[in-house]
């Protein structure tokens, strides 16, 4: 286990921590790199959530009690399909094919509450069709049926800001 990425994730899960509390509702702003064809880029996904929400044990959640009565989840809680948790229900930790370790932290939003926009190197903003046709498909995937929440994964050091405070 890569200790130093383990370290700076438990790191960045105390600022989160020192930012907010578990389940009350917080804006959150990530920012990623675009995974682009070569010759393209470089640019960043920055994502704005109004009404995140960290700290929450999924089991607890009334939707998770409400799709178990009525037979539409497992009955019991699944182990995640990747990772292992580091520290539950905040923070996963996970090691790809490479060997190399990277930290995860979870947290709920409403799609409706997520606001994204596509930057270049320089922080100005591009269109999303530029970005898009040099980037691999990966990048946007199609999504299924609409959710009231999503259960969003997201690496440890793509989050910027949590409650307009810098998380660094």
């Amino acid at each position: 286990m890569d200790t130093m990425k383990t370290a700076d994730g438990i790191r960045i899960l105390e600022a989160v921590k020192a930012a907010t509390k578990a389940g009350r509702f917080t804006s959150l702003k990530t920012r990623k790199p675009v995974k682009m064809k070569a010759g393209f880029g470089p640019y960043f996904k920055e994502s704005e959530y109004s009404g995140a929400r960290f700290g929450l044990d999924y089991d607890n959640m009334a939707s998770t009690k409400e799709a178990r009565a009525e037979g539409d989840a497992p009955a019991t809680p699944q182990p995640l399909k990747w990772g292992a948790w580091i520290e539950f229900p905040w923070l996963i930790g996970h090691e790809n094919k490479k060997g190399e370790r990277n930290n995860y932290i979870r947290f709920y939003a409403r799609p409706s509450a997520v606001r994204t926009r596509f930057l270049d190197a320089s922080g100005n903003e591009v269109d999303r069709e530029v970005v898009k046709s040099g980037a691999y498909a990966s990048e946007f995937p199609k999504r299924g049926e609409p959710r009231d929440w999503l259960t969003l994964t997201i690496k440890a050091s793509a989050i910027v800001e949590v409650n307009g405070k810098p998380i660094r």
